[in-house]
């Protein structure tokens, strides 16, 4: 009886064993060998999750699928998979942790491929609109209500309709690749100022936020901007002028991507928190202005150089305190102001 129980007792332990090396190994087999589905709540990663939230289509480019009349808190789009037409219209986003609301990132429609995108009258609470490598959308007709985001386009969006949106805060963004129109949004009740392919244009009438594109020979003048993303906004433009300016209280007073011979003198830049300019302008000149606590927390430096052969000499820097040349935030060779000023320069 003795013997049995010891039998027993070592084949129970034995199982017990088996089942502890057994039990992760079956788990990892399962997990290696099941496909990964990598989305999670309120994401959407195929046509068959579009298919899903979508209340009727098929789809098709003459049959999209429609979401409407439906509340989330955000939704995230994640365009590899998905090859559908749909539109999203007439929806409420309200995202508690003032996050984005509508993330899209490779949503890459295609309407000679049979695909589009489109998001229509729809109400964003405090987040705000992602778009990130994004083509053949159109983006109407919203209202982002108290958001702290705004709209915000990253990394080659193209063939994009961004129209009639109305905006409480920070503006809308665009990246250096845009195409499209961007025209008839406003921000804080005015009409955000966008100008494409002009030429040889004097900009004087006050905007709220400024988006250049592609503009060659243009001067702006007389802006005061606060509280944007970005106050002026410049892509692959050339021989720009900017003069008598105030930037306050933005992300960036100007962000200028990819262009040339830009004249900046007479502005005046004050407590902008990320900087008061991102500069990829070559050839260009930035004197007499006034930078007044920019940056503080995210760089030493009041300004960022990332274009060459630019000149910033004779400009007012709040934090410059010695003798040496003034250090300008740079992802090329150094950048200095090799003769600040000590006193604010008179502007207006």
């Amino acid at each position: 009886m003795n013997s049995n129980f010891k039998i027993v007792f070592v084949c129970f332990f034995v199982a017990i064993i088996l089942i502890i090396i057994l039990i992760p190994l079956i788990r990892l087999i399962i997990f290696w060998t099941t496909p990964f589905d990598y989305c999670g709540v309120n994401e959407i990663c195929s046509d068959e999750d579009l298919a899903d939230l979508s209340t009727s289509g098929s789809g098709t480019l003459i049959d999209p699928y429609i979401i409407e009349n439906q509340t989330f808190e955000w939704l995230y789009f994640e365009g590899f998979t998905i090859d559908s037409s749909f539109i999203i219209r007439n929806c409420s986003f309200d995202d508690l942790w003032y996050g984005y609301c509508l993330y899209m990132t490779d949503i890459n429609s295609d309407i000679y491929d049979g695909s589009f995108t489109i998001i229509d009258n729809c109400t964003f609470h405090r987040g705000g609109i992602y778009l990130e490598m994004c083509e053949y959308m159109q983006i109407s007709n919203n209202r982002l209500i108290n958001n702290i985001n705004g709209l915000f386009l990253e990394s080659s969006c193209r063939n994009m309709n961004i129209t009639g949106n109305i905006l409480d805060n920070l503006g809308i963004f665009l990246p250096y690749y845009f195409t499209g129109d961007c025209s008839g949004n406003f921000v804080n009740g005015e009409e955000i100022g966008f100008f494409q392919n002009v030429n040889d244009t004097l900009i004087e009438d006050s905007f709220p936020q400024l988006i250049l594109n592609r503009c060659n020979n243009v001067t702006i003048t007389n802006q005061t901007i606060s509280q944007k993303f970005a106050g002026i906004i410049t892509m692959e433009c050339w021989n720009i002028t900017i003069r008598f300016c105030r930037f306050t209280n933005n992300s960036y007073g100007i962000h200028a991507e990819i262009g040339g011979f830009f004249l900046i003198e007479k502005n005046e830049f004050t407590n902008n928190t990320i900087s008061s300019m991102y500069l990829v302008a070559w050839n260009s000149t930035i004197y007499n202005n006034n930078f007044l606590n920019n940056s503080k927390g995210y760089s030493n430096s009041q300004a960022i150089n990332s274009g060459r052969y630019n000149n910033w000499d004779y400009n007012y820097w709040s934090n410059w305190t010695d003798s040496e040349p003034y250090f300008i935030g740079t992802y090329y060779e150094d950048y200095y102001d090799n003769y600040p000023l000590s006193e604010p320069v008179d502007i207006f």
